[in-house]
């Protein structure tokens, strides 16, 4: 059955965040039947790169591009336009792809809403104190709502972060799906695109560097630790892989780079900053492997499409990572230097065990797919019941 779905994109950080490329993956896969009616921040909307006959786009006003303004909007003043527009427009349902930034104080249609991760109640001083209230109270109290019309249907991007969803929003298992993220096919797998050469000539960088995809944001994403790992390196093994963060500059990202120019391996440290999705595949490629050390992830994509593009990985045994690789890597204590530099050593010196992480690395990735998860998200429509009765 053809749809007409609202979806927020409201959050999509200039498509530069994890939950960007969510929403904007979740998007192509619902136009492929439906009609997306998509809400997005006026500073984003030239940033958002779907163009399809079956898509409407809704810009919001400019005062509406400050986070918390925006948070406020959504909460208290969008139901009522959604009720407005429900009188002139038949929307079948809301799509909230980022439930953990954006919640509605009541519901008057049927709405899927996807929590990505609470890595802020597992890293201290992660937010400001108000964003934590936010979380901490809010989102909680209207994933749960009591007036509404209709309960939304609450998805989970992991087993694990449904587990932080009981634990620390107080939400029942029996209330939450669980649907693993996607990645593009298309874009990454086993072969090289065929300008990768040049690709990384003009990156300038030379194949089996240490890669972490990542925005660059401390303490959560773990740059300075992995550093230190690095360090401990010898340094034949250094000048042969150097280490390369891509990602754009989010908060604590001074004292990252302050810490790079410090270090004595400062110069086999390469910051490529915000890199088009269209050079990662030879990113992944071009790595001897790529290295997630964060302190906490609700999924983590850049290792699945490192796995599918053939490339090993070493990553942190927090929060969702575990699940996500299952046996298809090596797994460290992101606090302990030694733990990392330990696994890192493994993986580039035995050339037997990088082979065998590659291949169970491909067979991982079968397990991940848009379009299942896309049409899985509609289903909750109708595998559950979610009008409140009155």
């Amino acid at each position: 059955m053809n749809m007409h779905l609202l979806f927020s994109a409201c959050g999509f950080d200039h498509g530069q965040s994890g939950i960007s490329q969510y929403m904007q993956n979740v998007a192509i896969e619902l136009l492929k039947l439906h009609h997306v009616t998509v809400l997005i921040n006026n500073s984003d909307r030239k940033y958002w790169p779907i163009v399809h006959p079956r898509q409407e786009i809704v810009v919001l006003p400019k005062f509406l591009n400050h986070p918390m303004a925006n948070m406020v909007y959504h909460t208290w003043l969008l139901p009522h336009w959604v009720k407005q527009q429900l009188k002139t427009t038949d929307f079948d349902a809301l799509i909230l792809p980022a439930a953990n930034r954006r919640v509605l104080s009541h519901y008057p249609l049927p709405t899927i809403a996807t929590i990505h991760d609470l890595s802020q109640c597992h890293i201290a001083n992660k937010y400001d104190f108000l964003r934590m209230h936010y979380i901490r109270h809010l989102v909680p109290k209207f994933l749960q709502p009591r007036v509404s019309p209709y309960r939304p249907h609450l998805v989970a991007v992991s087993d694990n972060t449904r587990k932080d969803m009981e634990r620390f929003l107080h939400i029942p298992a029996c209330n939450i799906s669980v649907l693993h993220n996607g990645y593009d096919k298309i874009q990454f797998n086993e072969q090289p695109p065929q300008d990768h050469a040049q690709r990384l000539k003009r990156l300038n960088l030379k194949a089996n560097y240490l890669l972490y995809v990542s925005r660059i944001e401390h303490p959560g994403k773990n740059h300075i630790g992995l550093i230190q790992a690095y360090e401990k390196l010898p340094a034949n093994i250094r000048h042969k892989h150097p280490l390369v963060f891509v990602g754009s500059a989010w908060s604590g990202a001074k004292l990252v780079f302050k810490r790079i120019a410090d270090s004595p391996a400062a110069d086999t440290i390469k910051v490529l900053g915000f890199v088009d999705s269209s050079d990662l595949p030879s990113l992944y490629h071009g790595a001897a492997t790529t290295v997630m050390p964060s302190l906490y992830e609700g999924f983590g994509l850049p290792l699945v499409e490192a796995m599918a593009c053939a490339t090993p990985v070493t990553c942190s045994n927090r929060g969702a990572m575990p699940e996500v690789v299952g046996r298809a890597a090596l797994c460290f204590d992101p606090e302990n230097p030694s733990s990392i530099a330990q696994c890192l050593g493994k993986i580039l010196t035995q050339p037997s065990l990088k082979q065998q992480l590659i291949q169970l690395g491909l067979e991982r990735v079968k397990a991940f797919d848009w379009g299942f998860h896309a049409n899985q998200l509609l289903s909750t429509l109708s595998s559950r019941h979610g009008k409140i009765n009155t």
